[in-house]
């Protein structure tokens, strides 16, 4: 059980994994992996997605990722009629001021729990670093890397993908939130782009 509840943890925080990552990363053989993965498939908390393809000789090595089943809630169906309710009570205008406020109430409550921000006049790369901890306690697995047209910060997960097609203003509030954590204009530049592995990734660009 507690090797199962480690492959489970890893393919948490990697999302998308194979065999011979798990192997490696846990430390056991690649037949103890395939047989927990077999157990956790069986049980529906693991699903395949697809396979990795491969340069040269050899096969396609197999990916596994959390199922539905895993994530199972009611919180997207309460979220739904939440926002369902703001757009029915409020004008755009109204909406935007709305969102705005829900970005920096998001902040505020990481304050009470974090240290508090790095002050706005601190350097730019400290800013970062300090965005991705609390952007990490909200579950976006979120990174920043260094570009020629400026910093991109990229989300390896949305915490709001269930209800995201319905309520895209969700993606203003990830904007509204780094504007308010960096003190700097913002653009998205990618939503839900995929990878090779078929991971989906979204992208912010520092104007």
């Amino acid at each position: 059980m507690q090797s199962r509840q480690q492959i489970l943890d890893y393919i948490s925080r990697n999302r998308v994994v194979t065999v011979i990552e798990i192997s490696h990363a846990l430390h056991m053989t690649e037949n103890n992996a395939k047989h927990h993965l077999k157990i956790l498939q069986e049980q529906g908390i693991i699903e395949a997605t697809g396979k990795l393809p491969v340069k040269g000789r050899g096969r396609p090595a197999k990916l596994y990722a959390l199922s539905n089943l895993s994530h199972t809630h009611n919180l997207d169906r309460l979220s739904r009629v939440l926002f369902a309710k703001v757009k029915q009570l409020s004008t755009p205008e109204e909406q935007l001021e709305i969102l705005n406020d829900l970005a920096k109430m998001l902040i505020q409550q990481l304050e009470e729990t974090q240290n508090p921000l790095l002050k706005k006049k601190s350097h730019l790369t400290q800013r970062l670093y300090q965005a991705m901890i609390y952007l990490n306690q909200l579950k976006f697995q979120a990174r920043w890397e260094a570009h020629s047209d400026g910093a991109h910060i990229i989300f390896d997960h949305c915490p709001y993908l269930a209800i995201l097609s319905e309520h895209p203003e969700l993606c203003q509030i990830d904007q509204l939130m780094l504007h308010n954590l960096l003190d700097i204009n913002i653009e998205q530049t990618a939503k839900l782009a995929p990878d090779i592995r078929g991971v989906t990734h979204c992208i912010f660009r520092l104007k």
